[in-house]
């Protein structure tokens, strides 16, 4: 249930976008899940080609933006790979705030992505690999 909300909210951002000439791209990804439950383990991004920006959705995104997808930074669009990047700012159970940044990038020909997540001020990262199911949306 939850799988299809995400995709939902995905796909019903994406339709509400201005019709533009550009293809958009749907990654629909599974990242292998690990003990500290940093990773998401589903992504979904909606990228229209040479765009700065995508939209993405997964369980921590929806937690942390109010229960919607949100618009996520390009880092990198490089032929056979491209980088997504977003930050979310979130309240420790210690009572202290976290700034954590999520950089995502998938391989168009093969579909592999790996994500990794990093804290400001350094200490702690963590990183999976998934794959992703790649389709053209227009």
């Amino acid at each position: 249930m939850r799988r299809l909300s995400l995709i939902l909210a995905v796909m019903s951002v994406m339709a509400a976008a201005p019709a533009a000439h550009a293809t958009t791209t749907a990654y629909t990804c599974k990242i292998k899940p690990i003990s500290a439950n940093w990773i998401p383990e589903v992504l979904f991004v909606g990228h229209k080609t040479g765009s700065k920006t995508a939209v993405a959705s997964d369980p921590i995104i929806l937690h942390y933006n109010d229960r919607k997808p949100m618009e996520v930074r390009v880092g990198r669009d490089r032929g056979n790979d491209v980088t997504f990047v977003w930050t979310h700012s979130m309240r420790a159970m210690q009572g202290h705030n976290l700034r954590v940044t999520y950089r995502t990038t998938i391989t168009r020909g093969t579909g592999d992505v790996a994500m990794r997540v990093s804290f400001a001020g350094g200490g702690r990262s963590y990183s999976s690999r998934g794959t992703c199911e790649i389709k053209e949306v227009d």
